[in-house]
């Protein structure tokens, strides 16, 4: 059916429009040919027109139901997006806590106490270094 619609208007169109510039041609009997020029111009301008009147009632319908998709389709995504953002950053605040804490207990429960037995073996070899006299600079070879 929508084959013969699709079909069958513009044909149907075609015919009326090429009646009615064979008839306004023929007819009129004693109107010049500029006569007949300037109604056939007119019938031209009306339908073109009307045409646009009726592409413009198109491009407002299509443009109505564009919003409506929009609102019903898009703002309920963009509003489960909100969420998921912000679920995703209190995941992200928590995981940055927990980086925090584990970095906190690291250097104060592994690295200090390896930095104090560090400095102490350091201590103590420069104290060994000056009691048995071995800091002194070695003479340079020649």
């Amino acid at each position: 059916m929508r084959k013969v619609l699709g079909i069958g208007i513009p044909v149907i169109t075609l015919l009326i429009f090429i009646g009615v510039i064979i008839w306004l041609w023929t007819g009129g009997g004693d109107a010049t040919r500029l006569e007949k020029t300037r109604d056939i111009t007119i019938v031209f301008l009306g339908l073109g027109y009307v045409l646009v009147t009726m592409l413009f009632a198109v491009f407002v319908g299509a443009f109505v139901w564009l919003v409506l998709m929009i609102k019903d389709k898009l703002l309920p995504t963009l509003d489960n997006l909100a969420q998921t953002t912000g679920t995703v950053k209190e995941s992200t605040s928590e995981i940055a806590n927990r980086v925090k804490h584990t970095t906190d207990f690291v250097t104060e429960e592994v690295a200090a106490p390896l930095i104090k037995t560090a400095g102490i073996m350091t201590q103590a070899r420069t104290w060994t270094k000056v009691v048995t006299g071995r800091d002194k600079p070695k003479a340079p070879r020649s």
